[in-house]
């Protein structure tokens, strides 16, 4: 059979010894912060991502080792969401105040049920007025009824 598409060939030495493309990871980071967020950020912050993770594999020995491992994608996802949260404590301070701690350090940003604007106040738990002790509530689905 003959293909008439081009094959994808690697671009840096990083993707080319390790099969991860570290530009593919970036716009993944950049999306979910976009996505948390509700903002768009500049389309070079995935450049600059990526640019660092090929700076830090041709100078690190301790890194290549890293993410020459069984875990290496979910080390630079680690790494680029650090970077990344020193780039937005440099450059969109007001982002960066609002970053849950963990996020500062690797993690992952936690779910949101749905995605809100900045300007929107975040949603709290409702009150409730009384409380009926575990022992006196009934456990039949049937008996229950909302009231707004």
């Amino acid at each position: 059979m003959n293909h008439d598409k081009e094959e994808y060939t690697p671009s840096g030495l990083f993707e080319k010894e390790t099969g991860i493309c570290p530009l593919y990871i970036a716009w993944y980071i950049t999306d979910e912060l976009e996505h948390y967020f509700w903002v768009t950020l500049p389309e070079d912050v995935c450049y600059r991502l990526a640019d660092r993770a090929e700076r830090a594999w041709a100078h690190n020995a301790n890194w290549r080792r890293k993410l020459k491992g069984p875990y290496g994608r979910e080390w630079l996802r680690l790494f680029m969401r650090h970077w990344l949260s020193g780039l937005l404590y440099k450059e969109w301070p007001g982002l960066f105040r609002q970053l849950p701690d963990s996020y500062k350090i690797g993690h992952p940003l936690p779910l949101r049920d749905t995605p809100r604007r900045q300007s929107e106040p975040a949603r709290t738990r409702p009150t409730t007025k009384t409380s009926v002790p575990p022992s006196t509530a009934k456990s039949t689905s049937s008996s229950m009824t909302f009231t707004a």
